[in-house]
Parts: C-alpha cells; sequence; structure tokens
C-alpha cells in the first residue's frame, strides 16, 4: 500500500464508519473470550491496538510506515515483520485478528499465513479475520491498496480448513451498503480512474454517522448468529484445531 494511503488511514480510522463497524465485531468477539493474550497479524496503523489496550495485544506489519504511524497511537507492543514469517513462538496468543491483510497475498503465501497463524495459537485459539468479497466487486479502491484477491465465503472456508482450523462463525457483512456498492464497483470496472484513490476518505458526519449506525445493527444480528447471504466483506471467528 502506498504511503499516502497508510498516513489518509490513521487519520481517518478512529471516526471512518468503514473501521468503526469492523472494529467494534472484533472488539465484542475478542472481549468475550478475555483475559486473553492477542495477536493483530498485519495491525496497519494500530487503532484496534489502541482500542484493545487494556490487553496489551502485540502487533506486527510488514511496512515501517505502518509501525511508525502505530507507534503514535501509544502502541506498546510492535513488531515489524511479514505474515508470512511470524517472529513469535508456537503457542504464544490465545487469539490472533487479521483484518483485510491476506487480500494482499497470492493464493500460496495466503495459505502458510493462515498455517503460521495457527502455529501462533494455543490449542482452540481463535481467529477473526476479514476480508473484501467477490472478485466482480473489485474497483479503484483495490487498485489504490494493491488488493490482490478478493474472496467467497468458500473460498475462505476452504482455506481455513487446509491451514487447520474449524470454522465457528462465517458469513458476508456490509450488506446493506451492497446494492449501491455494486453500482459504483460496475461504472468502475468499465471506467476505471486513471489515478486510483482508495474510499478511505471521511464523508459528511450525518453520512458517516448513518452508515456507522447500520455496520453496528448488521454486528448485533451476527452476534445472534444471523448470517448474510452476500455483503461487502466476508468475515470468520474459526479456531486452532
Amino acid at each position: 500500500m502506498e504511503v499516502r494511503e497508510y498516513e489518509t488511514m490513521f487519520l481517518v480510522e478512529e471516526g471512518h464508519w468503514w473501521y468503526q463497524g469492523l472494529h467494534n465485531l472484533a472488539e465484542t468477539m475478542i472481549r468475550s473470550e478475555a483475559p486473553i493474550k492477542m495477536l493483530d497479524a498485519g495491525c496497519g496503523t494500530g487503532k484496534l491496538l489502541d482500542i484493545l489496550a487494556d490487553l496489551k495485544p502485540v502487533g506486527f506489519d510488514f511496512s515501517p510506515d505502518a509501525i511508525k504511524l502505530s507507534r503514535k497511537r501509544n502502541a506498546p507492543n510492535l513488531a515489524l515483520a511479514s505474515i508470512t514469517d511470524i517472529p513469535f513462538k508456537n503457542a504464544s496468543f490465545d487469539a490472533a485478528v487479521s483484518m483485510d491483510v491476506l487480500c494482499n497475498l497470492n493464493e500460496a503465501d495466503g495459505l502458510k499465513a493462515l498455517k503460521d497463524m495457527r502455529a501462533t495459537l494455543k490449542p482452540g485459539g481463535l481467529l477473526l479475520i476479514n476480508l473484501p468479497a467477490f472478485e466482480f466487486m473489485r474497483g479503484d479502491h483495490d487498485r489504490a491498496v494493491h488488493i490482490k484477491r478478493r474472496f467467497t465465503k468458500k473460498e475462505l472456508e476452504t482455506m481455513l480448513e487446509a491451514a487447520g482450523f474449524k470454522i465457528d462463525m462465517i458469513t458476508y457483512r456490509n450488506i446493506f451498503l451492497f446494492p449501491p456498492a455494486f453500482l459504483v464497483r460496475t461504472f468502475q470496472r468499465f471506467f476505471p480512474a486513471k489515478n486510483p484513490k482508495s474510499d478511505l476518505g471521511l464523508p459528511p458526519a450525518i453520512v458517516n454517522g448513518f452508515f456507522k449506525n447500520i455496520l453496528f445493527f448488521e454486528n448485533r444480528l451476527i452476534r445472534l448468529g444471523v448470517t448474510f447471504p452476500f455483503g461487502l466483506s466476508v468475515f470468520c471467528a474459526a479456531r486452532k484445531g
């Protein structure tokens, strides 16, 4: 990802509806397991580490720019490392999260990363993973942040099982905003921007709040066991088998 995109992420991650929705879902699931030792595999600019700071989580990212920005949030336990070469001992963590990271890898590297994450978990350890869904939803954002792959639920399920995980729950999410996003991405496929930018810009407060409330409502349904047949992302909770 370009340096400017990390800088944008750092500036908007706390208040952007997309991150608020994702972090709310991840936080509630992690806290239901607490007290635990947690790893954020591909922590980006560190907002989830900040949210869960009382748990003293550990985070790493392959980007020096991301780590530098994470340090500005006073995240104490950071490492510069790749998700395909995780520098922690086996069975070190009770839980791991990986938010929109494997989409930057090819299939072989993605499977290796999952196996490495599994190795760092204790028996029965929890993995939370979020990834962009459906190749037909590829657009300017993907080009701007170098997303290599989008996933179906079945593809993610197959990879996790091949890596030795057992699925607790898997669902698409961000279903209510899928229809307008589909129209935008379809247009972008036929008329791609010459200089693509990510979708990370912060919208007007009223729009941002509306979208945030939609995602928080979805999160409540997911926590009640509801799964969705489509959405902008695919989200999974799995355990080390």
